[in-house]
């Protein structure tokens, strides 16, 4: 029987704790019920699910006919990206991005050469025209155009400020565009201190946290209501606990207590209490050592 859990990061849970609110508002934001709202920044610390939320709202604005473009912070160019995914889509979106135009012909034979033409190799357009005809065919269709950045901290000044120009003329056109971005809170926060964010600071802040015990405790027990086993209720309110509502530690007591459980069919409090030091220790490695790393060895002696 597969482990429901999934305590590695970025992975995104059977069971979403805690985030229905900010769920239900980004729904009524696609729906253009709060437009402004389509601009979301998420921040928070390592393990917060940050880029379980980033999923989850890329999956509703696909589910609602919006077209994604996913860039990354580890591009050499993050304009250069933008460029590249835009016209993979329009390839394969628009019904223009292919013509034929008439070479020669024989009056004789009745025959005609036609060769095709490609509307987007090469240079091609400037990147606003390939952007406005892409959102131009999203918002035909009812969706509009989400762009995406994970691990904001990372992200080179200059380049976010050209990408973010590049949003805001599509939003200023009247496209329905959404910009979501997301990065763990220090280096978020160092990054909104730059002149040339305006943009960024500009949109909706969404810090996420921990949950409370209780919804933690319910998530797991829903978990693994979903599989032939099941959980004691004091088992799931004793792992809720453990985990103080912090979303990595939820998959990952969950995670561990199914492991001890073993071949049984209930996950019993013995499980659960088994794990509690091996998740405190995967916590101080994976979640409070790499937000040290850059401290002095007096600081982290002091902490």
């Amino acid at each position: 029987m597969a482990n429901p859990f999934t305590p590695g990061f970025g992975l995104t849970p059977v069971i979403l704790a805690g985030r229905d609110v900010a769920i239900d508002e980004f729904t009524a934001a696609l729906a253009g019920d709060v437009p402004e709202a389509r601009a979301i920044l998420i921040s928070g610390q390592r393990g917060a699910g940050k880029t379980v939320l980033l999923t989850e709202f890329r999956e509703l604005a696909l589910e609602a006919g919006w077209i994604d473009l996913r860039m990354h912070t580890s591009s050499s160019s993050l304009v250069e990206e933008l460029r590249g995914q835009a016209i993979a889509r329009l390839r394969e979106l628009d019904p223009e991005a292919e013509t034929s135009r008439l070479t020669s012909a024989r009056i004789s034979s009745l025959s005609a050469s036609r060769d095709i033409v490609q509307r987007y190799e090469g240079e091609g357009e400037p990147l606003t025209v390939v952007l406005d005809r892409l959102a131009a065919l999203a918002d035909a269709e009812g969706g509009g155009l989400l762009i995406t950045l994970d691990e904001l901290q990372s992200a080179d000044r200059d380049q976010l400020h050209a990408l973010t120009q590049h949003v805001q003329d599509l939003i200023g056109s009247g496209h329905a565009v959404a910009f979501l971005a997301a990065g763990v809170r220090t280096g978020v926060d160092a990054l909104l201190d730059h002149e040339r964010t305006t943009f960024l600071r500009r949109a909706h802040r969404l810090e996420v946290g921990s949950v409370d015990v209780g919804t933690a405790a319910e998530a797991i027990r829903m978990t693994v209501a979903d599989t032939a086993k099941t959980i004691t209720p004091e088992a799931a309110v004793l792992a809720g606990e453990i985990s103080r509502g912090y979303p990595y530690l939820i998959q990952l007591i969950g995670s561990k207590a199914w492991q001890n459980s073993g071949d049984a069919d209930v996950i019993e409090v013995e499980d659960v209490r088994g794990a509690r030091e091996t998740v405190v220790a995967a916590m101080i490695k994976n979640v409070h050592g790499p937000a040290l790393r850059g401290l002095s060895p007096r600081k982290r002696e002091y902490l």
